[in-house]
């Protein structure tokens, strides 16, 4: 359709100039106007040194193939038409002289730019600089047209075939990368999905571990509950034991710890310490101190699931947490 109102444009624009037709690089560049010369043209020139290895995906390379036809449409436009500025040029070209004809594309595309830049532009100075290059054309004898340095008919045909010709060359080079790309993301899928799998094994493993612990408090509450009942026997032996330590003894202990053991004055400051030894972490914690001689302490309690046994000092101000197995009667 946009071809279709092209023609008829020039249609009439050439019927109209046809019996006055004269060596006019105005005239001829006026031929050009409705024509959308200027935006095919951008479009052709941007496929001469285009990097076609740069299209990754079947949607880039069919865009460029649709451009290419409609470049290639304009080309057979501008080139077949007897309304077209290509039919006005042939017709105008023998009545030129020598001199003319050599001039006579590039002054009338020159001519064409500049009311195309009058149109597209409100720069003044540039509109300033079109006008003093037109006008000195002749003077210090330019052979190409301003902004798009069109030097003939042939050069201007040859950008529209040449982007044509560049196209049809890549194709393999576009097919290639299209395919390189598919092929790119297939690996990225199936990297995906063995991402999947190996998240899909953390989590089967994290609900594992999450079932064992679940497993391991019920025993914990188990043992507790058993300890709870330790605890009236132990106390009772306590009390009996006590009742034997003579006055003089009170600062003794029924317990001794050994050289060298690991003594923390709180619950937490001995799981803190456990839990670092465990995991290969040889530092000392605050809260707990490391004996540097047997200690005499009295029996408190013992928890027979973490064999870890609580004592008072020896004066029995201060509760102590230890290792059962630093402990000798």
């Amino acid at each position: 359709m946009r071809l279709f109102s092209i023609l008829i444009l020039f249609a009439f624009s050439g019927s109209a100039s046809s019996a006055r037709l004269s060596c006019d690089y105005q005239q001829l560049g006026l031929s050009f106007g409705g024509s959308e010369t200027i935006t095919f043209l951008k479009l052709a020139l941007e496929y001469q040194d285009f990097d076609f290895s740069t299209v990754d995906n079947a949607f880039e390379m069919q865009q460029i193939l649709d451009e290419k036809k409609a470049i290639k449409d304009m080309y057979n436009l501008y080139k077949e038409s007897p309304f077209i500025w290509g039919e006005t040029y042939n017709k105008m070209y023998p009545l030129c002289d020598d001199s003319q004809k050599k001039t006579l594309f590039a002054k009338a595309f020159t001519f064409y730019e500049s009311r195309w830049k009058q149109i597209n532009s409100f720069d003044i100075d540039e509109q300033m600089e079109m006008v003093q290059y037109m006008n000195e054309f002749d003077l210090v004898n330019h052979t190409a047209s301003k902004i798009f340095k069109i030097k003939s008919y042939e050069h201007f045909m040859s950008i529209f075939s040449n982007a044509i010709q560049n196209i049809e060359n890549n194709l393999d080079v576009m097919r290639s990368a299209v395919k390189g790309e598919r092929e790119s993301t297939k690996r990225e899928n199936l990297e995906l999905e063995k991402q999947k799998k190996e998240v899909e094994r953390l989590v089967a493993e994290q609900e594992a571990a999450n079932e064992e612990k679940r497993r391991l408090q019920a025993e914990i509450r188990e043992q507790q509950e058993r300890l709870k009942r330790l605890e009236a026997q132990n106390g009772r032996i306590n009390n009996s034991q006590n009742k034997r330590v003579s006055p003089s003894s009170s600062s003794a202990g029924n317990r001794t710890i050994k050289r060298n053991s690991i003594i923390c004055y709180s619950e937490r400051a001995y799981d803190k310490q456990m839990n670092a030894l465990a995991q290969g972490d040889n530092r000392l914690f605050s809260g707990c101190i490391v004996s540097s001689s047997s200690t005499k302490a009295w029996f408190d309690d013992i928890s027979m699931f973490s064999g870890t046994c609580t004592l008072l000092n020896s004066n029995r101000s201060k509760k102590l947490w230890v290792n059962c197995e630093s402990i000798v009667d």
